[in-house]
């Protein structure tokens, strides 16, 4: 998995923007669309039925959306939302939570406005954070954006369903693989905060040189890539462990034989000398040894490009394994 990096002035934007649609309004003195939402009888009663301490935090003393909380539930970060969910448990005469987010929470209405399209234009996610592999293609002026998964499950956490930093751009194949899973109870990675990083690598297990030609001239069907996790840290484990399992990861790899096969016979022909030779002979097209291997790979396999293709980090790990092994 690789973490959705955000900067701070693209963060602001994005913010303004999604604010601008839900709570502030896009034309004067009219308000936002959440706002109206929650301004309705309907909404009230919901809300009191729920959780009453969610509608004292929604609604101020005379029963007006408070703004500033209103504000602050949809830019919650993954602690904060965590604290929402234990502080408003639904209550056992509680109504369901597709009557809240027909009602109060609309996201089906707001998925369908062109706010999300702007939002997802900002974020600049060209590839699937979750698992690396499918492009996310977002046309600002078209109906085509990635779909975007509830991290906190709008099923189970209604109240989070239009949370800016509870939507994850995503495939269709992982959204579809995570669907309702309950990740406050069982948690998984938070693509906003957290990655695979170096820590957690994708590996062939080549045992010699003689395996990695084996390899390279043999069936791509028998090329079969593994998740190894060398972290000291039991949750960043867990959490790894069970991602692999629900997303599908290792079997989803497994399916890349024909792209490893390619890159170890890519490997064999462009070797160490012939990065040097072009990176001597093209000043001006590369200035560093890792954009040879970029161009080689047809992949970037700098730590700060690995979001920006699929198959990035895949890439980066065979060819550090490789290297350790060459060399």
């Amino acid at each position: 998995m690789i973490k959705i990096e955000l900067s701070g002035d693209k963060r602001e934007k994005i913010e303004k923007l999604f604010l601008k649609d839900l709570v502030e309004g896009t034309q004067k003195g009219k308000r936002g669309k959440l706002i109206e939402d929650l301004d309705t009888k309907d909404s009230r009663n919901l809300l009191r039925r729920y959780n009453h301490a969610l509608y004292d935090f929604l609604y101020d003393n005379v029963g007006k959306p408070n703004t500033d909380n209103v504000q602050e539930l949809l830019l919650a970060g993954r602690k904060r939302m965590e604290e929402f969910i234990r502080q408003f448990p639904p209550n056992r005469s509680s109504p369901k939570p597709d009557e809240l987010l027909a009602t109060a929470f609309r996201y089906k209405n707001f998925s369908n406005r062109k706010v999300v399209n702007e939002i997802l234009q900002e974020m600049e996610i060209p590839v699937c954070p979750y698992c690396n592999r499918l492009y996310i293609t977002v046309l600002k002026r078209r109906k085509v954006r990635p779909q975007l998964d509830h991290f906190f499950p709008k099923s189970l956490y209604p109240y989070l369903a239009l949370s800016l930093y509870n939507l994850v751009p995503s495939c269709g194949v992982c959204n579809q693989a995570k669907a309702d899973w309950n990740t406050y109870k069982k948690p998984l990675l938070y693509p906003y905060e957290e990655e695979f990083g170096e820590e957690v690598v994708f590996n062939l297990n080549l045992r010699d040189k003689s395996d990695f030609v084996r390899k390279m001239r043999g069936d791509s069907s028998q090329i079969w890539v593994e998740i190894c996790n060398s972290s000291h840290s039991p949750d960043l484990k867990q959490k790894v462990t069970k991602q692999d399992e629900l997303l599908h990861l290792t079997d989803l790899y497994g399916e890349h034989g024909d792209y490893v096969a390619d890159i170890l016979k890519s490997y064999h022909i462009n070797t160490e000398a012939r990065v040097e030779e072009l990176l001597q002979c093209f000043p001006e097209l590369f200035s560093s040894r890792d954009e040879v291997r970029s161009m080689m790979f047809m992949n970037n396999v700098s730590y700060d490009q690995w979001g920006r293709r699929p198959l990035a980090k895949l890439t980066h790990d065979i060819l550090r394994e490789l290297d350790s092994l060459m060399h």
